[in-house]
């Protein structure tokens, strides 16, 4: 996938004519340091040598977390280069889990399957209901999962975590609940079973519901876990340390999945905002909770892996003002998190049509076309297809490098695309130091999204 001498020299000096045609100028020493610096990649497919992606050992190799980040959630280019970074890390950086943007019960039957290669991740994905992982690409990272464990010792097995309380059936972590309840303290069942009531529903499409006005249904799962920390000491007998923690966490997603949706009713930022800190809170304790000398990749949108304060974004009709999870994730981590980010300039993406998941078909569209200021027409600009660069590097005033630390338009789609606002699919802000890594694909192709099960089917 290496390009030609002549592409290298010509297609800048066109790009740049046809951008200055249009009232910008691109700088060329911007485009210089680009084609200097930039990794070219050779495939963008898990085959072949790992070897393009060596220069990552030194970028990536001190980091506890590294966030890989995608510019859209159906993008196949997106979710398979994720994978070449998957197998790389694991193989050669020492990362053994890798957490997403997943839900955390789903998250749980997968690894089953990743560990044990019992059960159906197909229909775990189905029932998820969400183009980001009901998708071919996400079969075959899980697929790639469970043939890497195959003959390995526990201490070297992959693991597949999720880190987010926004989607998913709660009646997985409610029962898990209520069954270690039964085991440990059966007289309390029922004072548990009545408590956890309050938010049992099958998918986030019907807890969207739960408003929760008066936070009554929240004070039951507060007592929930509250309960649990009380009893802990009396349920050592019955348990281990491991298990009790476990339960507790599930306990605390519960309720972080109710908050996120009643704050959310009132005050959709808020509830955005929230949703994010919790997400950097259960990578915090995924990476305590697995020990000393553990390394996690959290995969998710670019948004939530980069180091966002008050981001303005396009809620609704309106802007407001977001701060991410990797902005939580690098205060805490500091260098400890890297984050890298991925872009393109052109092709489709798959998405729920609009309102967004509320009906059973899939849309492919478009992408929108990408300003002549953004930072990946400089990307393009360079003229190697796909690459990662290291922005790291910048400096403020350096005509090379200004660029990356310049407010510029960055492609920006979640799970929905209105045809109508297709600018407003754009976020402007420096890529560094909200990234350390760019993945740049320059076409790019929507993921292969499966069937799955109807939202009225759950």
């Amino acid at each position: 996938m290496r390009t030609s001498v002549y592409r290298r020299l010509l297609l800048p000096l066109l790009i740049t004519h046809a951008v200055a045609f249009h009232g910008v100028s691109l700088d060329q020493a911007a485009i210089d340091w680009i084609v200097s610096h930039a990794i070219p990649l050779d495939v963008l497919e898990l085959r072949g040598s790992r070897g393009d992606l060596q220069p990552l050992r030194s970028i990536l190799g001190g980091a506890r977390v590294i966030g890989v980040g995608e510019a859209t959630h159906g993008t196949r280019e997106f979710f398979t280069l994720r994978l070449r970074l998957m197998d790389f890390l694991a193989a050669e950086l020492g990362v053994r889990a890798f957490a997403f943007e997943f839900p955390y019960g789903e998250a749980k039957l997968i690894n089953y399957y990743v560990q044990t290669g019992e059960g159906d991740p197909a229909d775990v994905l189905a029932r998820v209901y969400c183009t980001p992982w009901n998708n071919q690409e996400t079969l075959d990272a899980i697929e790639w999962m469970r043939v890497y464990n195959e003959g390995r010792p526990e201490s070297q097995r992959v693991s597949f975590h999720g880190v987010d309380m926004h989607d998913g059936d709660s009646n997985l972590l409610a029962n898990a609940v209520l069954q270690y309840v039964r085991d440990v303290e059966a007289s309390a069942a029922e004072d548990f079973a009545s408590h956890l009531e309050a938010f049992r529903y099958v998918s986030m499409y019907h807890a969207a519901v739960f408003t929760d006005p008066d936070g009554s249904g929240r004070a039951a799962l507060q007592w929930v876990v509250d309960e649990l920390v009380s009893r802990r000491s009396t349920h050592v007998g019955a348990t281990s340390s491991a298990q009790s923690t476990e339960i507790l966490h599930q306990a605390e997603l519960l309720l972080q999945r109710a908050e996120v949706f009643a704050v959310s009713a009132s005050d959709p930022q808020a509830g955005n905002d929230l949703r994010d800190r919790y997400m950097a809170d259960n990578v915090l304790w995924l990476l305590e909770t697995l020990g000393r000398g553990t390394k996690i990749m959290f995969g998710a949108h670019n948004f939530h892996v980069g180091r966002f304060l008050r981001l303005p974004s396009l809620l609704g009709a309106g802007t407001v003002q977001r701060t991410s999870a990797g902005w939580h994730l690098g205060a805490q981590l500091g260098s400890d998190y890297m984050a890298v980010a991925t872009t393109t300039v052109a092709g489709a993406v798959a998405v729920f049509p609009f309102p967004g998941g509320l009906r059973e078909q899939y849309a492919v569209e478009a992408l929108p076309r990408t300003p002549h200021d953004a930072h990946a027409s400089l990307l393009q600009a360079a003229g190697i297809p796909a690459m990662l660069l290291d922005i790291r590097g910048a400096r403020q005033g350096e005509c090379d490098t200004q660029w990356i630390l310049e407010e510029r338009p960055l492609l920006q789609i979640g799970t929905t695309l209105i045809p109508s606002m297709r600018d407003s699919y754009l976020v402007h802000t420096p890529l560094h130091p909200s990234f350390d890594v760019m993945a740049y694909v320059e076409t790019t192709t929507p993921a292969t999204i499966l069937p799955w099960v109807p939202k009225d089917g759950l």
